[in-house]
C-alpha cells in the first residue's frame, strides 16, 4: 500500500518514499512527463515569441539576437536544470544532511548534474542540431565563416574556463567574472 507522508525535505520531494512501489514509479513518470511538457510549451511558445518581439523592438542585430535572447529561450530547460542543481548543491553544503559525507556526496552529484547539462546542451547545439538541419534541408546550406568561427572559438574558450573550475573544485569570483567577460566579448 502506498503511504503518503508530509515531508519538508526539499532535496528529494519525498520521492524516496515511493521509489520501490509500482504506483510510485508511475507517479514519478507522470510528474517527469508533465514537467518536460510544461517547460517545452513555455520555452517554445510564449517565451520564444516574446524574445523575438523584444529583439525586433530593440533592433538587436540578428547575430547578437541569436547568440543572446534566442539562445536563452532555447536553453531555458538546461538553465533551469543547472540552476536547480546548483541550489541543491548549496543546500547540501549548508549542512541539511545527516553527515558531512552525505552533504559532500550530494553536492558533488548536484554540481556534476549542472555541469553535465551545460556541456551536454553544448554538444547538442554543435553536433546534433547542425547535422539534423543539414539532413532535413533539401539543398546545400551555405555558412558564413565569421559566425561559425566565433561560435566555435567561444565554445572552446568557455569549455576551457569550465574545465579549469572543475580541476580546481570550485568556481571563484574571478572565474565567474572571466566567463561573463568572455560572453560579452562573444556578443561584441
Amino acid at each position: 500500500m502506498l503511504h503518503l507522508h508530509l515531508c519538508w525535505d526539499v532535496e528529494d520531494l519525498c520521492f524516496d518514499l515511493i521509489d520501490h512501489h509500482p504506483l510510485g514509479i508511475a507517479v514519478e513518470l507522470v510528474i517527469a512527463v508533465y514537467s518536460f511538457v510544461g517547460i517545452a510549451a513555455t520555452a517554445d511558445g510564449p517565451l520564444a515569441q516574446s524574445l523575438e518581439t523584444l529583439c525586433q523592438r530593440w533592433r538587436v542585430p540578428e547575430d547578437v539576437a541569436g547568440a543572446s535572447f534566442m539562445a536563452f529561450g532555447g536553453s531555458a530547460p538546461e538553465i533551469i536544470v543547472a540552476a536547480v542543481s546548483t541550489m541543491k548543491a548549496s543546500v547540501a553544503m549548508q549542512g541539511h544532511h545527516r553527515t558531512a559525507l552525505d552533504a559532500e556526496a550530494h553536492s558533488a552529484y548536484a554540481t556534476s548534474l549542472g555541469i553535465s547539462s551545460v556541456v551536454g546542451s553544448g554538444m547538442l547545439a554543435f553536433t546534433l542540431i547542425p547535422g539534423l538541419c543539414a539532413l532535413v534541408v533539401p539543398r546545400t546550406l551555405r555558412l558564413k565563416r565569421r559566425p561559425v568561427v566565433r561560435d566555435a572559438a567561444g565554445y572552446l574558450l568557455s569549455l576551457a574556463l569550465l574545465h579549469r573550475c572543475v580541476l580546481r573544485g570550485h568556481a571563484s569570483f574571478g572565474a565567474a567574472l572571466q566567463m561573463l567577460v568572455l560572453y560579452g566579448g562573444y556578443l561584441a
